[in-house]
Formats: C-alpha cells, structure tokens, sequence
C-alpha cells in the first residue's frame, strides 16, 4: 500500500499538465496517483 495517495480530479484538463507535473515532482518515494473523470462540471447524478 502506497505511503500517499494523490486524487486528482479531471474535469480540467488546462490544468492537468501542471497538476500531473507537480504531483510526480513529490519527494515521497511511494506515490500513489489516481485520475478521475467523474464529478466533472454539468454532470449531475440522481439517485
């Protein structure tokens, strides 16, 4: 299991680059990277 767990949300891809960058930048040896695409913006779940 990983030390850390980065949740990055996809719903802006303008700033995906910056945010992917960043986040494999991290010192931490044991990353854990996952990208979503649900919960982008107009999208709305009834239940």
């Amino acid at each position: 299991m990983p030390r850390v767990s980065i949740l990055l949300p996809a719903f802006r891809p303008d700033f995906l680059d910056a945010c992917l960058a960043s986040a494999l930048a991290e010192t931490c040896g044991d990353v854990e990277l996952r990208i979503g695409a649900l919960g982008q913006r107009g999208e709305h779940r009834r239940g």
